[in-house]
């Protein structure tokens, strides 16, 4: 009876579970919940490939600087001779004016060749002087020796007109007597001769005071001659003493191309500049202020002008006040110097900061405004200084050079993972 009443539990049982009505049950008992936890699943999933291909993450490079007086365009001084920076200029952050002096250099080529221009031009000048002097007196000689000749000219001219008046009238007479046969033929031709050599000796005279004339006209234009060749000589020597000196007070200053405010020292104090060189930066414009940043070498060739930056400022909590919003105004084409560093920061603590990484990268920053805040500038994040921003304030800044998908992280590490 027992081993009946069993069989007919387990058929029962049997029955129970082919029953196409009690699978139904246990599929209604058990499958809410799986379904709910796939469709979360999927939604989780679908959200993340969304994330992973509209998202956008920003690559960023970090670097140290400061804040700078600036605004405005950023135009070079130029040095437009070759020397020796021989004088330490204003400060950076400096307000200057267009033409003021910046720097000296110093010319020691140029000051060479001025004291040898200066030595020839005294020398012409001197033997100027001197060849006045030897002309006047070689003048006042040779006009004494030509009066002298001239009045012996003269004395001699005025014998040979009174010996030919008497010959010609001493002629007149004997040509009568020759002719009433009282005196020969011979003795008229002897008188006639002497008149003849008067008259010559007048002419001589007279050729002798015309020589004498000429002589001393081209003893003169001989004279002016060479005054005019030496005073030449003094001019040119004038002409190039000042030139050179001209090269060296105007050339020899570094001035300020615009009104605004000194923000770098391109070349340090002490160091040769060929002509041509861009010895400061000036930022023109008012009242604006600029982030000088130092961005490690390695970097620096990735900045380009016009991206984004945020800088913090150094006792100003990012969580707190936020970053200033500004973007790149200019990268410098080559690594920092210390000297060059040194030149633009003045402080040998932030040279060794900013450049403990090697040969940093300069980067100016120009900084958004905007009325509404106390500064007077763009924040991030934040409320921003409650108080004025003053130059000389040291902070990092973030540069975003770019804006990446998280798939274009992801996707290259799968290639890599399983292989192409």
């Amino acid at each position: 009876m027992s081993e009946k009443k069993s069989s007919l539990y387990r058929k029962e049982a049997l029955d129970r579970l082919s029953s196409p009505e009690q699978l139904d049950e246990a599929i209604v008992i058990t499958g809410s919940g799986y379904w709910a936890a796939l469709a979360g699943l999927l939604i989780l999933i679908a959200t993340a490939i969304i994330w992973a291909f509209t998202a956008r993450i920003p690559t960023r490079i970090e670097g140290q600087g400061i804040l700078f007086s600036g605004g405005g365009q950023m135009v070079d001084a130029i040095s437009m001779a070759s020397g020796t920076l021989s004088s330490a200029g204003s400060p950076v952050g400096t307000k200057v004016r267009k033409g003021d002096v910046l720097a000296k250099i110093d010319q020691p080529d140029a000051a060479a060749r001025l004291e040898i221009a200066r030595t020839q031009a005294q020398a012409a000048y001197g033997a100027l002087e001197a060849l006045r002097r030897e002309q006047a007196a070689v003048a006042e000689a040779r006009q004494a020796n030509a009066e002298a000749r001239k009045a012996s000219l003269d004395a001699q001219m005025r014998a040979a007109e009174q010996r030919r008046a008497a010959y010609e009238k001493l002629v007149g007479n004997q040509e009568k007597l020759a002719a009433g046969g009282a005196m020969t033929a011979l003795a008229v031709q002897q008188t006639r001769e002497q008149f003849a050599s008067a008259t010559l000796d007048i002419a001589t005279a007279r050729t002798g005071l015309l020589a004498i004339s000429a002589e001393e006209f081209a003893a003169q234009s001989e004279d002016q001659r060479r005054l005019f060749e030496q005073n030449q000589k003094v001019l040119l020597a004038e002409a190039e003493v000042k030139q050179l000196d001209l090269q060296l007070s105007l050339f020899g200053k570094v001035t300020s191309p615009a009104d605004g405010t000194l923000v770098e020292w391109k070349a340090p104090f002490g160091a040769y500049a060929p002509a041509g060189s861009r010895i400061a930066s000036i930022a023109s414009g008012e009242g604006s202020l600029q982030f000088v940043l130092y961005v490690p070498p390695a970097e620096g060739k990735r900045i380009a002008a016009g991206m984004l930056v945020n800088v913090e400022l150094g006792g100003l909590e990012k969580e707190q006040w936020g970053t200033l919003v500004g973007r790149v105004l200019s990268v410098s084409e080559f690594p920092a110097t210390r000297e060059g560093m040194q030149a633009t920061l003045q402080n040998d603590v932030l040279v060794a900061r900013f450049s403990k990484e090697g040969a940093p990268f300069s980067v100016v920053v120009d900084l958004e405004r905007d009325a509404a805040t106390v500064s007077g500038y763009r924040w991030s994040g934040g409320t921003g200084a409650a108080a004025a921003l003053s130059a000389g304030t040291t902070g990092k800044a973030r540069i975003t050079i770019d804006r990446r998908t998280p798939a274009s992280f992801l996707l290259p590490l799968l290639h890599k993972a399983f292989g192409a």
